[in-house]
């Protein structure tokens, strides 16, 4: 499809924008959206691979793929963690200000 637009102007009505300038502005604007969204696609997909990388090695875990004692060890420390962080969000919020 092509779309040829043709403007013609006679000069800028004082205190207002010429219709040139303000094409210039929109395909400028539409430029910078356009440079949004490649960026966010670039990120879109290394998040498909970090997250594909994650289910690889979720279904290798399923398959019975017994852990190292160093990494069950760093799991266990890590579910100790998450466990004393719940119990400290959950004091934060029992109202109680002395603790």
């Amino acid at each position: 499809m092509d779309l040829n637009i043709h403007v013609h102007e006679c000069g800028p009505v004082p205190g207002q924008h010429s219709l040139y300038a303000l094409l210039e502005n929109i395909m400028a604007t539409l430029q910078d959206l356009q440079t949004k969204v490649d960026a966010q696609s670039t990120q879109l997909a290394a998040l498909r691979t970090y997250v594909t990388g994650i289910e690889t090695q979720v279904r290798a875990l399923a398959s019975g793929e017994v852990l190292s004692a160093t990494v069950q060890a760093k799991v266990d420390a890590l579910v100790a963690s998450i466990d004393a962080n719940s119990a400290a969000i959950a004091a934060a919020g029992d109202g109680d200000i002395t603790t």
